[in-house]
């Protein structure tokens, strides 16, 4: 049998085995009970919550690779050299670092259920600073951009100008 995504899809797995005489009702009742548990053993002499904290962070670490296969793209490896290779990396690990601080940010201000880094990133690419070796000019910042840039307090626009 292949892996469950959630209690309820097991259970009527179990269930539809049961009604197909798969499985009696000593065995139907059996994994009826255990549904939905996950047993861990370990070798390490921790306390309990803290293997299952341990286990559960390795949603995060998947969640990550994910991200920088599938958003930044970083397992697309058709550069010709190891210098190429090397800067490919290194640079996705740059932005893997980045949308892991905006994230964090996002979770200190309990916006992470509201918006998700790339929606940070997003807006805030609207804004260009545009010039030369004399000035600078700063594009216009959008009131959403500006807002957000509040919230998260990051304070990266500039506020000349504004009232």
């Amino acid at each position: 049998m292949g892996t469950m995504n959630s209690k309820k899809e097991e259970e009527e797995a179990i269930y539809k085995e049961y009604d197909e005489n798969i499985i009696d009702y000593g065995e139907f009742r059996e994994r009826l009970d255990k549904a939905g548990r996950i047993l861990i053993i370990s070798n390490l002499n921790r306390d309990c919550k803290e293997i299952f904290e341990m286990y559960k962070s390795r949603d995060v670490v998947e969640k990550h690779f994910d991200i920088a296969k599938n958003m930044l793209k970083a397992d697309i490896l058709y550069l010709r050299d190891d210098y190429s290779i090397f800067g490919h990396i290194f640079v996705s690990f740059l932005s893997l670092y980045g949308y892991c601080k905006i994230e964090n940010m996002l979770r200190e201000r309990s916006l992470l259920d509201k918006i998700s880094p790339m929606d940070v990133l997003e807006r805030f690419s609207t804004v260009y600073i545009i010039g030369d070796e004399n000035r600078k000019i700063i594009t216009e910042v959008s009131k959403k951009a500006r807002e957000l840039d509040e919230k998260l307090g990051t304070n990266i626009f500039p506020k000349i100008g504004v009232k």
